[in-house]
């Protein structure tokens, strides 16, 4: 990707396609091996071809503004997957670092069992109410994880959305060139169709071909119109997809703050169902009473185990 970035940037400098060499783009990117940077360079002529190839008619200013939008779409997008690649990586950092707290504190709570065991009759009622604590919490965790379901079904439909807006919107876009490129094709066979017939019966067509070029100047005014027009429309489509990424942001943000929060009951249900298990074996009560429904699975790991 940045083989293809450093090539699109020495472009809009000024140099050829063709002129662009591997040792031109290692010296622009200052890192990667020249044959990985050799194989997407031929990949990326080969397209660049394929796009001079389709878009030949079309006026260089129009073929230069779609270049300029497709280079800052991919140089966005590369930089919305760096800030997501490392946020995943601090998420999965701060729950280790978070288990192996969690470990930690387990040990030492261990180890305190044994001098309470000389409390176990005042005890009692505390296990009672850790019991309905319990039970609170892990409904708690049930609210918790069903939001962040609801949460990540809403991000994925909001990033659908804009990838279908920015499809249409550059369908309608080559639409409206192919259009344009179409009528200014058929203005210039018309325009030397009468040039011919004017050689033939120059003095007595004369005022017609005025008005020939006088239409055929009113549709060239018409047409940088229409540029001026679509050159709009890629701005707002820009600002739209600018928008679209912050709603993005603003979904991650909430999802993030409702993982937290679901750790958080997590953490307390454990140190709960901890205290009650070590009650129950003060009171030297049967070990198959201290939960009688299926253990759910740590917030924490279920977070670590699904992105490394």
């Amino acid at each position: 990707m940045r083989t293809r970035e450093a090539a699109a940037n020495l472009v809009a400098e000024g140099r050829s396609p063709h002129e662009l060499t591997v040792d031109l783009i290692h010296a622009e990117i200052r890192q990667g091996s020249r044959t990985t940077i050799n194989d997407e360079l031929k990949l990326w002529k080969g397209e660049q071809a394929k796009f001079h190839a389709l878009h030949s008619g079309i006026p260089p200013v129009i073929v230069q503004a779609m270049t300029s939008l497709w280079t800052l779409a991919v140089k966005e997008g590369e930089k919305t997957f760096e800030q997501q690649r490392e946020n995943i990586e601090a998420e999965r950092d701060a729950a280790v670092q978070q288990a192996q707290t969690l470990e930690s504190a387990l040990a030492s709570e261990r180890d305190r069992g044994a001098g309470l065991e000389a409390q176990w009759q005042a005890q009692k009622v505390v296990g009672e109410r850790l019991r309905e604590e319990l039970l609170q919490l892990q409904g708690n965790l049930e609210m918790a994880q069903s939001r962040q379901q609801t949460l990540e079904q809403q991000l994925v439909q909001a990033q659908a959305e804009a990838r279908r807006q920015l499809a249409d919107e550059r369908a309608a876009a080559e639409v409206r060139l192919a259009a344009l490129q179409a009528s200014m094709v058929a203005q210039e066979r018309e325009f030397r169709t009468e040039m011919g017939k004017a050689t033939e019966r120059l003095e007595g067509v004369r005022k017609h071909v005025m008005l020939q070029v006088a239409e055929a100047r009113e549709e060239t005014r018409h047409a940088e119109a229409l540029l001026a027009k679509t050159r709009e429309q890629a701005e707002r489509l820009q600002r739209e997809r600018e928008d679209g990424i912050g709603q993005l942001a603003t979904v991650q943000g909430r999802l993030e703050a409702e993982l937290a929060q679901s750790g958080v009951l997590e953490r307390r249900a454990l140190v709960a169902e901890q205290r009650l298990e070590e009650w129950l074996k003060a009171t030297n009560k049967p070990a198959r009473l201290i939960r009688k429904t299926p253990a759910r699975p740590s917030a924490i790991q279920h977070r670590s185990g699904g992105r490394d």
